[in-house]
């Protein structure tokens, strides 16, 4: 019993410091959470991201950089 009060206030104090320490508002985190992309989001996104990237390169290329 005494490992688990132990382990129940280790943890407790650990999600304390970790709330202290972020760099976000509660407000900012629970915007986070309720918005979450699913995995097919975000897998259009990194497709969107990598075009962008690729034409980047592309403009860079042809302008002799």
């Amino acid at each position: 019993m005494k490992r688990l009060m132990a382990f129940l206030a280790g943890a407790l104090l650990g999600a304390a410091v970790a709330g202290l320490f972020t760099p976000y508002s509660g407000e900012e985190v629970r915007e986070k959470i309720r918005h979450r992309e699913t995995p097919e989001e975000r897998l259009e996104r990194l497709r969107r991201e990598i075009e962008e990237l690729e034409s980047e390169f592309a403009r860079e290329d042809a302008g002799g950089d």
